[in-house]
């Protein structure tokens, strides 16, 4: 088994140009009317505001450590000329900027003698109001057979009944009647395990991050989603990888999977 939660966007510092140079020129933004005697005095705030819309929204799908303080600086001090107010941002982004809620909520270390023998519940998790964990990961999986992809299917949903899972399953026909119980994993039929069919799978996600399930054949709850996107959140990481049991020899491999794109 192998999992690791990645961010399904990557913002370099070019595309952030590109984005501000999108945001004023895209035309069903705004409107710009040029007469030869003036500009329309409220032009500069209708491209501030559109500015500042985009830049909200990639703040909010960026996970590149490196891109996430230029947008918040740049905020920052277009809301520092004082032409720009609260008041004239969209509303969706005023909510956005007064509360922000947190994709996890902190961890703490309790007492282990409590559970001396494993350890699987000394970390505990304080309650707090943060963004539904279905609501920013999706699972991508990849079956042999029908079977297999079901039996993995129910694991997941015993463990979290809301996430959203996207299955891709090798050669079966897609007819049958197990087939068929599939339909809620939006599933891929008679597709390869192949880097092409996970980036379909990845392509149809809508969540901010996803958990790539590639060699997974069981599912409980040692496969912390929680935790993951925690390590991601706490290290500024894009990627983070969970270990892997070796089967059929039911070891576990404490190694690391290493990427060089993302995608």
């Amino acid at each position: 088994m192998r999992i690791h939660v990645s961010s399904r966007y990557f913002l370099t510092s070019a595309s952030l140009l590109l984005l501000v140079g999108l945001a004023l020129w895209k035309s069903e933004d705004f409107e710009i009317y040029h007469d030869d005697d003036a500009l329309q005095p409220n032009l500069v705030a209708q491209l501030q505001k559109t500015i500042i819309r985009k830049l909200i929204r990639a703040h909010r799908i960026t996970r590149s450590a490196e891109t996430m303080p230029i947008i918040e600086d740049i905020i920052n001090l277009i809301g520092e000329t004082n032409v720009l107010n609260e008041t004239s941002l969209p509303t969706h982004a005023q909510e956005h900027r007064k509360q922000q809620l947190p994709e996890v909520c902190p961890e703490y270390w309790d007492d282990p003698r409590k559970d001396s023998v494993y350890f699987e519940n000394v970390y505990k998790t304080k309650l707090c109001r943060r963004i539904p964990l279905e609501k920013s990961v999706e699972i991508l999986i990849y079956a042999e057979s029908c079977e297999d992809g079901k039996h993995l299917l129910d694991r997941i949903r015993l463990i979290y009944p809301n996430m959203t899972v996207r299955l891709a399953v090798g050669e079966s026909s897609w007819r049958s009647e197990i087939c068929r119980l599939l339909k809620s994993a939006h599933p891929l039929f008679n597709v390869k395990d192949s880097a092409s069919t996970w980036l379909k799978l990845a392509q149809t996600a809508s969540s901010k991050y996803v958990l790539v399930g590639r060699n997974m054949v069981e599912f409980t709850s040692h496969t912390n989603v929680d935790r993951l996107l925690r390590v991601v959140n706490s290290l500024s990481v894009s990627v983070a990888g969970g270990s892997v049991r070796l089967e059929p020899e039911g070891r576990w491999y404490a190694g690391c999977y290493q990427v060089s794109d993302l995608l």
